[in-house]
């Protein structure tokens, strides 16, 4: 099956995600430790590396490369989230995010620049964990990863978004 026909998705709104397995939370979570700490260790805080590099381990392909180049940046990488060529959905009840990326699941947080009135957008990734009360979003905020402005791992995400982010779950990989 090839990136972007993921059957489980035709309708994530009203289907329940999958119970969690150890194997595929503690397999996403050191995934993204890996790449969080790799552009640490040589003092890169880009959303975007963080996202391209995460998402080539999670799928074992390098089919994210064109997202390296100088020119692409977050606003460029959520076009292709919300094209039916990404595969995505969006996915929009907080606490299935959080189960979705509990059970090995990747998903991003995700706002235009337009969305942040900023000069450019931002992405970070769901990790596996708890989803916490957010006040500024009057929602639970999932557990995750965020390079930027702020660089943290394992913290509720509403400290990588004020206001709240649309959030993007990735087909599962089919081809690792």
């Amino acid at each position: 099956m090839p990136l972007g026909s993921d059957p489980i998705n035709s309708d994530p709104i009203n289907s329940q995600p999958p119970v969690a397995h150890e194997d595929a939370r503690s397999g996403l979570t050191s995934l993204v430790t890996k790449v969080y700490d790799a552009e640490s260790a040589i003092g890169r805080s880009d959303c975007k590396y963080l996202f391209v590099n995460a998402a080539k381990d999670y799928y074992g392909t390098d089919q994210f490369y064109w997202f390296r180049d100088d020119v692409t940046n977050a606003d460029k990488i959520i076009d292709w989230l919300k094209s039916d060529y990404s595969g995505a959905v969006e996915i929009t009840d907080m606490k299935q995010v959080q189960n979705y990326s509990n059970d090995g699941r990747m998903l991003v947080g995700a706002m235009t620049s337009q969305e942040l009135g900023d000069s450019h957008g931002h992405i970070n990734i769901v990790l596996p964990g708890s989803a916490q009360w957010s006040g500024n979003w009057n929602d639970w905020a999932p557990n995750g990863a965020n390079r930027g402005s702020s660089d943290f791992l394992s913290m509720s995400l509403n400290h990588g978004f004020v206001p709240k982010p649309h959030f993007y779950l990735l087909p599962e990989p089919t081809f690792k």
